[in-house]
């Protein structure tokens, strides 16, 4: 079985038997196969409600070790990062609800950054969010555009909602 056909299978599992995955998603899980191929690690995949991001970003999750779920809106003290930051595989899901900053003894953690920063480069990050601004405002500073460029890309899913 290709690579592909078990990421469209895993979509299935993920929403639901039955379900039959739509064009903008296969093409956003062939995206990824071909970002992980070259050696991109850090996926950051934006739509409208309803689009798939996170059903797409579970199917690939599936198919690694060790893969953690976080919603990003839980994420609210510096613990939390801790545990990101050591996980192997992660999907951060929803990333633009959460807190851009943390505050950690006084000292106020820079969220995105810090996940970029402290993450190990052989794993696999995938963000989710609505709003592709949302990515811009994290790559605000420019070491963590140096890097974004270099291990990151950008998918923009489209379509039809899920719902």
């Amino acid at each position: 079985m290709k690579p592909i056909d078990i990421l469209t299978n895993n979509l299935i599992k993920v929403v639901g038997e039955g379900y039959k995955p739509l064009q903008p998603q296969i093409e956003a899980l062939e995206q990824i196969l071909r970002a992980v191929q070259d050696g991109k690690r850090w996926i950051w995949i934006s739509g409208n409600i309803g689009t798939g991001k996170s059903s797409v970003a579970s199917a690939y999750g599936l198919a690694l070790n060790r893969y953690k779920i976080i919603q990003a809106v839980n994420i609210r003290e510096y613990s939390d990062l801790t545990i990101i930051k050591n996980c192997e595989h992660l999907l951060l899901d929803d990333i633009g609800k959460n807190p851009i900053k943390i505050n950690h003894m006084g000292d106020y953690i820079e969220v995105v950054p810090f996940i970029m920063y402290n993450r190990v480069v052989p794993y696999v990050t995938i963000f989710t969010s609505q709003h592709l601004p949302d990515l811009r405002i994290f790559l605000d500073h420019k070491a963590v555009d140096d890097r974004f460029k270099k291990y990151g890309i950008e998918i923009r899913l489209t379509g039809t909602s899920l719902r």
